[in-house]
């Protein structure tokens, strides 16, 4: 299942750019046809993220329906069609999931820099780029969900239409990507331990009266339990 999650930011907004995106016309949907530019990742019915470039006709796209506890649920549709549009305007949001429905599609927030469904290092595939993405933007997520009000909802865009949170990592990745398989695979691993580092703080400061609880919960639980050593101690030393 999905649920609605809260758009904290926008990794591109441009009202005014010409742009070429990827019309795609799915079997099941009562809504316009998904228009996404061919880097922009979209699920299959798998639930696999995978660049909308990579999408054929006869693949099975994840849609979204809701139920009555407004959670969506997740049948498939059929592509039957895919055309090539331009239209005015650049949008990218981004979600607290790391996902959205778009036209009845579920879309990821994120593209996908090498036009593959996973990120590589030479012929290495290493994890999902709709992963990785969403675990790089965990301090954006913790600090808008933070103080939402002094820094996002005023966050500005240069005249690329990216936001200032999105402009210099972008321009890191692009330059990363541009350089050996030596020196990938010898950046990789801190980066990778950054990403992760990202994600998990995320995780649990977005979550962190849960985690107060869960702690609370367990302290009380084991306090009110004898340790195991200590059992019938005395006893014993009557026997």
């Amino acid at each position: 299942y999905f649920q609605y999650s809260r758009v904290y930011s926008f990794g591109h907004r441009d009202h005014y750019r010409m742009a070429k995106y990827l019309q795609i016309h799915v079997n099941n949907m009562n809504t316009e046809p998904l228009e996404i530019s061919s880097d922009h990742m979209v699920f299959l019915a798998d639930g696999r993220a995978v660049p909308a470039g990579l999408v054929k006709i006869g693949d099975h796209l994840m849609l979204g329906k809701r139920n009555d506890n407004a959670q969506i649920e997740s049948p498939s549709g059929e592509v039957r069609k895919i055309a090539v549009v331009h239209r005015r305007g650049l949008y990218a949001p981004f979600t607290e999931s790391g996902t959205l429905e778009v036209n009845g599609v579920i879309a990821s927030s994120y593209v996908s820099l090498q036009g593959t469904e996973y990120f590589q290092i030479g012929s290495v595939e290493v994890m999902s780029m709709h992963v990785l993405s969403h675990m790089f933007q965990g301090y954006h997520r913790i600090t808008c969900w933070f103080a939402f009000e002094s820094f996002c909802k005023r966050e500005t865009y240069n005249g690329e239409g990216l936001s200032q949170w999105t402009s210099g990592p972008l321009h890191a990745s692009i330059w990363f990507l541009s350089q050996s398989e030596y020196v990938q695979g010898v950046l990789g691993i801190p980066i990778l331990f950054c990403a992760i580092i990202c994600s998990v703080v995320g995780l649990v400061m977005m979550n962190l009266w849960s985690v107060i609880l869960y702690v609370l919960i367990a302290f009380i639980i084991t306090r009110g339990e004898k340790p195991l050593f200590q059992l019938n101690r005395r006893e014993r030393t009557k026997q």
